[in-house]
């Protein structure tokens, strides 16, 4: 039966806490972007609504849209009829 010299074994477990290392910086990787992607597109939908509210009532109804209007529009699920 072959066994594993302590050198092997070290360099074995090494192997496999280098790895899990990695992996670890990978997934913290990919939740930064994940928090920055969404904080970036709340803070575009913000903006988008603030431009809604700026415009005037003879504008929005020039569009065919009230403020009562906006949630809907900011969910995407506006349907003008």
């Amino acid at each position: 039966m072959h066994s594993l010299s302590s050198t092997e074994a070290f360099t074995s477990r090494h192997k496999g806490l280098a790895f899990a290392k990695a992996t670890a910086v990978a997934w913290l990787g990919a939740q930064f972007n994940r928090f920055t992607a969404t904080r970036a597109a709340r803070r575009r939908a913000a903006r988008n609504l603030e431009t809604l509210y700026l415009l005037s009532d003879y504008e929005l109804r020039d569009m065919g849209i009230s403020r009562s209007d906006f949630p809907a529009i900011m969910a995407g699920t506006y349907r003008r009829f």
